[in-house]
């Protein structure tokens, strides 16, 4: 899947240049990943840290590895980044990273989105991310074929929030019990579901070949 990602992404960023002949020759960038198949990690965005792998609950999100698979993460904005120099990946929408499990089960292709501060403040920026990733890819047929061979498609909108401060500590409780347990949500995008994938707002994720069910997203603060 890292081979076929690799030369259909180039292929969709080369067809810009017959648009715009502005743009200058193809630079010759290497598509980076990493592999995990610990039972539990944690990730954090790798534009902003020297190693995405971070501590337990010390990372944007936490994923729940229970079967065992061994999973490859593209480093995917960081790679489309990369062109920005040469303007070929101007205007392309980049989620953090694309994953997917390489031990021959093909349960799960993943599309992930990290961030930090408010959900409410984030979630349209972050799903934009998430969609626009899609509909690039998606460009290519041999790209949606190949996502096609993945029994479950998410996305993933993962998005730290700061902690309850109280006097005492009298949140600490409730605190805690979000970080370990953090609530998942059904993220709704037309976008998204068009091209195949389900949608889900949560820093925790759970690869155990069960469906995710989602609670309806929280109405907005006023």
């Amino acid at each position: 899947m890292e081979q076929l990602l690799k030369s259909e992404v180039d292929d969709l960023l080369k067809g810009r240049q017959a648009r715009n002949q502005m743009i200058g020759p193809f630079p010759n960038v290497v598509m980076q990943h990493f592999d995990v198949s610990d039972a539990t990690f944690d990730l954090v965005d790798c534009k902003t840290e020297a190693s995405p792998l971070v501590n337990a609950h010390q990372g944007i999100v936490t994923y729940v590895n229970t079967n065992g698979y061994t999973l490859r993460f593209i480093r995917y904005d960081e790679y489309l980044s990369a062109y920005n120099e040469s303007k070929y990946s101007r205007g392309i929408g980049r989620c953090d990273y694309l994953a997917f499990d390489v031990d021959g089960r093909s349960d799960y292709f993943l599309l992930n989105e990290l961030c930090e501060g408010k959900l409410q403040n984030k979630k349209q920026d972050g799903t934009n991310e998430l969609a626009r990733t899609l509909q690039f890819l998606s460009g290519s047929l041999r790209l949606k074929d190949g996502m096609a061979l993945y029994k479950q498609r998410l996305c993933f909108l993962s998005v730290k929030e700061q902690q309850v401060q109280s006097p005492g500590g009298m949140a600490d409780a409730f605190n805690n019990a979000v970080r370990i347990i953090p609530p998942i949500y059904t993220l709704t995008d037309r976008r998204i579901s068009n091209a195949g994938f389900q949608a889900y707002v949560s820093c925790r994720i759970v690869l155990d070949g069960q469906p995710i069910v989602g609670q309806t997203m929280p109405k907005r603060e006023r």
